[in-house]
């Protein structure tokens, strides 16, 4: 009787390439550029021989952050072996209303005030405002800084009452 071991190393190429493959699919077509690259490389992973697959893990549609980690399984001969976590670094880049000048809050946003511009948007709090949402005349909730991005909980609806009013 001879027994016998056979391993190889996990390539980090492949699994970080599903990684970015599912995120892309996922957020890709809401930003006019999506940039991904590892922030830790991965750990040392010996796989048994066989036919190796990796799948990424279903990614709950929220706001993308500047770091993002994604669960990848791996399979072999169909079985799941092991999963690994990438860890990703994010910059999405949108166009957005920004902050010409500083504002303060209680102030009218017009579109005098805001400029459109391409920024990174990953790890925002709140989505970017879209242009409709400037109808109306909308007042801050808060001061805005300039060259500051303009979110959705940043802004009330015109003729909101507000503290102070």
């Amino acid at each position: 009787m001879t027994i016998r071991r056979e391993s190889r190393a996990l390539d980090p190429a492949l699994p970080l390439a599903e990684a970015v493959r599912h995120v892309s699919a996922v957020f890709g077509p809401q930003y006019a550029a999506l940039e991904l690259s590892l922030v830790t490389p991965l750990a040392e992973l010996a796989l048994p021989s066989g036919q190796v697959e990796y799948r990424a893990r279903a990614i709950e549609r929220q706001s993308l952050r500047a770091r993002l980690p994604v669960w990848v399984d791996v399979f072999v001969d169909g079985a799941l072996y092991r999963s690994v976590v990438v860890t990703l670094a994010v910059v999405a880049r949108q166009e957005v209303y920004v902050a010409r000048r500083a504002l303060a809050e209680g102030d009218t946003v017009t579109a005098q005030d805001v400029v459109l511009g391409v920024r990174d948007v990953a790890g925002l709090a709140d989505a970017a405002i879209k242009p409709e949402a400037l109808a109306g005349a909308p007042r801050l909730r808060g001061p805005l800084a300039q060259g500051q991005v303009l979110t959705v909980r940043q802004v009330a609806p015109a003729g909101m009452v507000m503290r102070g009013d």
